[in-house]
């Protein structure tokens, strides 16, 4: 779980890496933003 995740920079890694992971964001832009670049 990350936590305050941004735009998904480290949650983006780790899922590449084989991890299963599940972001966090106040900001509904930012998490916008995340999804977006792990398309």
């Amino acid at each position: 779980m990350d936590v305050g995740c941004g735009t998904g920079n480290f949650s983006i890694k780790l899922a590449k890496m084989g991890c299963e992971v599940v972001g966090i964001d106040v900001s509904k832009e930012m998490l916008k933003v995340a999804e977006e670049k792990a398309k």
